[in-house]
């Protein structure tokens, strides 16, 4: 099985091959391309899946189940209960059984009522907090699965401690209705538990516990109740007898981290964990796609699938079973499912594609590698290189600049870090927005006058003459620069500077009467600086072009963001 990439120029590994898109796969999905299984994991997924093809959504998932399952491999609360038999009454049963018919006609107002064991699941009606105990769930619940399961007095052996069970369910589940869902990758990008990447900690609302692990949230939910005056843990850390005690395959691979070295706790901090485990109208669902797009599957009233599933949540992001679950989302409903972009992303794509392919030498569609991540390679007027990789916002990427190709290799050590605020709005699709960046860096001569970090580089290149003649072998006069690169301590020299002047001129000067100037509004200024370079660096592009049937597929291509950054089509007709 083979998936092709959206632009068409990879026909295998879907977008893992492919520059441009690799580079807007994350602006269209909000999945870091690295959770985005590639062939090989596919072919695995696939392969635990095929037996089951054509049968029943249930028969498929109890076959999962049964085939994925050793019980000494979960976590001890998940495993089936040994021993004397639990205390679950009739009555406890009724209660849960009543709940079960409530809650498909709304509001089920405040409830107090018994789990397997000697715990109580409270709800309050009133914006649906629930407590187990004094402990606060961090997430919802399936309520209507729970109660079905729960009704009946016979059922509740196959979970040996419903209390921690259900605290684990509420760690690695988010709420959710596909049907309202209108951008998906908004959707992941603010559900997922993100590793550490800077756009996404400077968003408004941002919550460091978001960083936490699923299993560590759960194992400090633990600890909590057992030491409630503890000491707060970093975010990758959980209390080691409590990780040991728990066992199974997750907690073993969750001692060794928790254990092992500052590296590998850095690691697991800057990995993200996306949500496939979701409640939809109070059912336990699993996310996966379907025609293209992200659906909700209503998983089987039964805990030997959710315990799976939730143990695969809780493996660490890299892990096997990790990888298995993100193939259920990619390959549940079919072999050959893929991400269908919407029109205006499949159209972004094909223009940023026609865009590399006009830059001929100066780019590529193969893609190269900055921060383990695939990264679109162009070279400048300048003589510079740079690559544009994605980041956690979809209207933000990383420019690492190197001063000649042949130091790819060694671009995360010795690349330099630039940084470019788009102004583009959130509504503008992936592409459009890398194709803004890739200009913008190509014409970097042009650009360096509205983007000052550029400017700064190519002030700095000014000090070593004969630069481009000097990149081979080992540049240390680039390593130098580097070291010299600091834009923000340039900037505010230029702005003390600027002020000192214009204090000058004001002492200078001698006003008759007092002269009211109009408010300026410099973010304004700035975007309207930007907008006009994309336009006049669009325009020499096109002029560039060496024939005419070139530009006419170039106007095509090019003329709806032509018009979104200001342009008129009338001049992107007329240039020549």
């Amino acid at each position: 099985m083979s998936l092709s990439c959206w632009c068409g120029f990879s026909t295998s590994n879907f977008i893992h091959d492919c520059a441009v898109c690799s580079t807007v796969a994350r602006g269209i999905t909000g999945w870091p391309n690295r959770e985005i299984p590639d062939e090989s994991e596919l072919q695995e997924t696939n392969a635990m899946l095929n037996s089951g093809r054509g049968l029943t959504t249930e028969q498929r998932l109890l076959m999962l189940a049964e085939s994925q399952t050793i019980d000494a491999n979960l976590p001890r609360a998940f495993r089936s209960q040994r021993g004397q038999r639990q205390a679950w009454s009739q009555y406890a049963s009724n209660l849960w059984k009543e709940l079960a018919s409530k809650i498909p006609y709304g509001n089920i107002g405040n409830l107090r009522l018994p789990l397997p064991g000697t715990a109580f699941l409270t709800i309050h009606g009133e914006g649906g907090v629930m407590f187990i105990d004094e402990i606060r769930l961090t997430g919802p619940l399936p309520l209507l699965d729970i109660a079905i399961w729960l009704s009946c007095p016979d059922r509740v052996r196959l979970i040996s401690d419903w209390k921690l069970f259900l605290l684990a369910m509420s760690c690695c589940m988010r709420e959710c209705t596909p049907g309202a869902i209108e951008n998906w990758s908004e959707w992941f990008r603010h559900n997922t538990w993100q590793g550490v990447e800077p756009y996404m900690i400077l968003q408004e609302g941002f919550n460091p516990e978001s960083l936490r692990h699923p299993y560590l949230k759960w194992i400090g939910l633990i600890e909590d109740e057992i030491y409630p005056d503890r000491n707060r843990r970093e975010l990758v850390d959980g209390n080691l007898n409590i990780i040991l005690n728990q066992g199974g395959i997750t907690g073993e691979r969750w001692a060794a981290i928790v254990s092992g070295s500052a590296n590998g706790r850095s690691e697991i901090l800057h990995q993200t964990t996306i949500p496939k485990l979701v409640v939809v109208n109070n059912r336990f669902c699993l996310l996966a796609l379907n025609q293209g797009k992200p659906t909700a599957i209503p998983l089987v009233v039964d805990p030997k699938v959710w315990r799976l599933l939730i143990s695969w949540t809780f493996s660490p992001p890299d892990s096997t079973e990790a990888k298995l679950l993100s193939g259920l989302f990619w390959s549940w409903n079919s072999q050959n499912e893929s991400w269908l972009p919407d029109v205006s992303e499949s159209k972004s794509i094909q223009f940023l594609k026609d865009t590399v392919e006009s830059l001929e030498d100066c780019s590529s569609l193969i893609p190269e590698k900055s921060d383990g991540k695939n990264a679109l390679r162009i070279k400048a007027l300048s003589g510079m290189t740079y690559l544009i990789t994605p980041t956690a916002s979809a209207m933000k990427y990383t420019v690492r600049a190197i001063p000649h190709e042949s130091m790819i290799s060694d671009v995360d050590e010795r690349g330099l870090s630039i940084c470019i605020d788009s102004d583009a709005s959130n509504s503008l699709p992936a592409g459009d927005v890398v194709v803004s960046y890739l200009l913008s860096l190509r014409n970097d001569v042009v650009s360096q006058n509205q983007i000052f970090t550029i400017g700064h580089l190519l002030v700095l290149l000014e000090m070593y003459p004969n630069w481009q003649e000097r990149v081979h072998g080992n540049p240390n006069w680039w390593d130098e620069l580097v070291e010299r690169y600091n834009p923000e301590e340039a900037h505010e020299e230029y702005l003390e500077y600027a002020h000192e002047e214009y204090l000058e001129e004001e002492e200078d000067e001698y006003w008759e009467e007092e002269v009211v100037y109009p408010e300026v509004d410099v973010y304004e200024e700035i975007e309207h600086a930007h907008r006009h370079n994309v336009r006049q660096i669009i325009l020499e592009q096109l002029n560039e072009l060496p024939n005419d049937e070139r530009r006419e597929q170039f106007r095509e291509a090019i003329g709806t963001v032509f018009i979104r950054f200001g342009g008129n089509m009338a001049d992107l007709e007329e240039a020549e």
